[in-house]
């Protein structure tokens, strides 16, 4: 059973809080996880962020170093979960957001789970998922997640080989060993999350164990790498040195041009 945080949505958003992702890099095509793609980044760029438009296969045709160096200057990349994101994780310097559709009347930031594994990595994920739900009036749960599944396999079988050498029968197996594939999106499901947020790197979950995650689930997903921190305060300076001053014109671009905001942004 998942954990779960006080009901924040009586709470008013703190008004000195600033825009968590100042500049989001989105993938984009005409199906429908691209589109809640689009309305995602929107939503947590809110009206002071800016959402830089690109074809999805621009972005995912590009090699790790290549995709680094694309997404210099921006702190999220958001893409639609279609395909296979396990380039994109280990590539990208920044949180990478795979959207899928919320159920109607939701925002993908309204029910926020936290997978925990046995690693270090899980308190990035829950800082950033902590920002959000603050910003956005979310709530936040917790779901406990083995996170060396492939070692704990591994001991179990030369555990059984020791025996059955030693004594010359099979030892019976009780209980369960539930992979994260499928512990996270239970536990997903089970509360109606609308975005779960891992962190992944070294000390966390692989990015193949983050994908493949993802596949299996029916919500958004935010990939949260180990460099998040130093690669904020790099976007920061960037931004301070080269990129033009924002005016009062709309936060979303395509290909370098702006077009004016119609009306605030939709709820994705």
């Amino acid at each position: 059973m998942p954990g779960r945080s006080g009901d924040a949505g009586g709470m008013p958003a703190p008004r000195h809080i600033s825009t968590l992702f100042t500049s989001v890099l989105c993938g984009t095509d005409n199906s429908a996880s691209g589109v809640a793609a689009r309305r995602q980044a929107a939503w947590l760029a809110g009206p002071d962020g800016l959402v830089e438009l690109a074809p999805r296969r621009e972005l995912t045709d590009l090699g790790s170093r290549a995709l680094a160096e694309r997404c210099r200057g921006h702190d999220l990349l958001v893409l639609g979960s279609e395909g296979d994101a396990r380039t994109l994780i280990a590539g990208a310097p920044v949180p990478v957001l795979l959207a899928r559709w919320c159920a109607t009347g939701r925002d993908v930031t309204d029910e926020i789970l936290v997978a925990v594994g046995d690693h270090a990595g899980a308190g990035r994920a829950a800082e950033l998922a902590a920002h959000l739900a603050v910003r956005r009036r979310g709530s936040v749960s917790v779901v406990p997640a083995p996170g060396r599944i492939h070692d704990l396999a591994r001991a179990i079988a030369a555990t059984e080989r020791i025996v059955l050498c030693t004594a010359g029968m099979m030892p019976r197996m009780l209980g369960e060993v539930a992979r994260p594939q499928a512990t996270i999106p239970r536990a997903a499901a089970q509360i109606g999350a609308s975005l779960i947020v891992l962190g992944v790197g070294d000390d966390a979950w692989s990015a193949e164990e983050a994908a493949d995650i993802a596949r299996h689930t029916g919500c958004s997903l935010l990939a949260v790498p180990e460099l998040t921190a130093r690669s904020a305060r790099e976007s920061s300076r960037s931004r301070h040195r080269g990129t033009p001053q924002r005016t009062g014109r709309s936060p979303c671009r395509s290909r370098g041009r702006s077009r004016r905001r119609t009306g605030p942004a939709r709820r994705a």
